[in-house]
């Protein structure tokens, strides 16, 4: 777990020489590729990076690194502006100041339903989130709405309903 911050950061480090041209070579703390011609590549050059983090560290490499930020919402969440729109606005500051964009960091966010929840509970959360957020995408954790995937095609079927 100690580790976990710079494994990411050397990960993403990865990706870069990856996505970038061949022959593609890396030397990092935990990962080596020797130099090599990569022919699996995403058609777009390169696949966008969401992450999450709420730790100084991991909200700097969100303002620096990431396509995106991923927050989470979901039924007892009361005030969407503290958990939503001002940790974004942030980070968009934050990616201005290390030179980037400030529309360099989108947002998705995660709804997490709690176990006893519905999928009505986990569309209101998304009515709320566009009512009052900027937020224009966002997925739902089915984890604790559906034990198999004929529920979970079900309970997918109502949140899209309702939204």
């Amino acid at each position: 777990m100690s580790e976990r911050g710079a494994r990411l950061d050397d990960a993403l480090d990865l990706f870069d020489a990856w996505w970038g041209t061949d022959p593609v070579a890396f030397d990092g703390r935990f990962a080596t590729v020797a130099p090599s011609h990569v022919h699996a590549r995403p058609t777009s050059g390169r696949v966008p990076v969401y992450l999450a983090g709420w730790a100084p560290r991991a909200r700097r490499r969100i303002a620096e690194r990431a396509d995106g930020f991923l927050p989470v919402a979901g039924t007892a969440t009361t005030d969407l502006d503290a958990a939503v729109s001002t940790p974004w606005s942030q980070l968009r500051e934050a990616a201005v100041a290390a030179g980037r964009a400030a529309d360099a960091v989108g947002a998705v966010l995660r709804v997490n339903p709690q176990p006893g929840e519905t999928a009505a509970d986990a569309a209101a959360v998304l009515r709320r989130v566009a009512a009052d957020t900027d937020v224009e995408h966002a997925f739902v954790d089915l984890m604790y709405l559906a034990g198999d995937t004929t529920t979970a095609l079900a309970a997918v079927e109502e949140i899209l309903a309702a939204v």
